[in-house]
């Protein structure tokens, strides 16, 4: 899964990466975007453009319970409520420099960031979707590589630069990318722990992308 990321870069290096232009005002670098938080994203129907939207649909299940749906699986997006509706229409990008997850090392859970080997931004590859002209978009997960597998085993489906602008295409069907999704190569990444603090959601400091080495307790050595 993805259930936290970042995106801890300049307007300048997002546009250029992107060759998109903000279409809003007070963008800032955010470190640790949780769900629900405004973020970053490119649809496919404004592809030279970073607006910002929720993380998160908005759905009611068939028990009426309100429900913030943050990630779809890519084996399955374009044939389940409510993904497969926005399948080929909504389709967006996610710019990010790294994605948070957490491991259950002894009784604690340890925050680690992955990113690209290089440092360089990246895609995910999301859905939009429009309710009472509010954008909400969730973020495609896939299978872990062998990198990002040691720490969980799902991941966001992060594009290959060549793939965003297909992405972005409606002429390309759902079912050909959540086929070729499954079987992509992982990406050349890396991880490294970070501090607890990144735990509250709502702390921004730049120092909480930092190594922060996690000790083990003696006891758990001898097993």
């Amino acid at each position: 899964m993805c259930g936290r990321f970042s995106l801890d870069r300049s307007a300048d290096i997002l546009e250029a990466r992107f060759k998109a232009k903000l279409r809003i005002s007070g963008y800032q670098p955010l470190c640790n975007i949780a769900p629900g938080m405004p973020a970053a994203c490119i649809p496919m129907d404004d592809p030279e453009g970073v607006s910002i939207y929720p993380w998160g649909l908005a759905e009611q299940s068939k028990d009426g319970k309100a429900r913030n749906l943050i990630n779809a699986r890519c084996e399955t997006f374009h044939q389940k409520w409510p993904f497969k509706a926005i399948s080929n229409k909504g389709r967006c990008l996610i710019p990010a420099s790294g994605y948070i997850e957490w491991k259950l090392i002894g009784s604690k859970k340890i925050p680690f960031l992955i990113q690209l080997k290089s440092g360089e931004l990246f895609a995910m590859a999301g859905l939009f979707e429009e309710s009472n002209r509010q954008r909400r978009f969730t973020i495609l997960t896939r299978p872990a590589g062998t990198v990002s597998g040691d720490i969980h085993d799902r991941m966001p489906v992060i594009l290959k630069p060549d793939m965003e602008n297909e992405w972005l295409n409606s002429s390309h069907k759902p079912e050909d990318f959540s086929r070729e999704f499954l079987h992509m190569a992982e990406p050349d990444l890396h991880y490294f722990s970070l501090s607890p603090k990144l735990n509250a959601s709502f702390e921004n400091n730049p120092e909480l992308l930092k190594p922060a080495p996690y000790s083990v307790p003696e006891q758990l050595k001898l097993f």
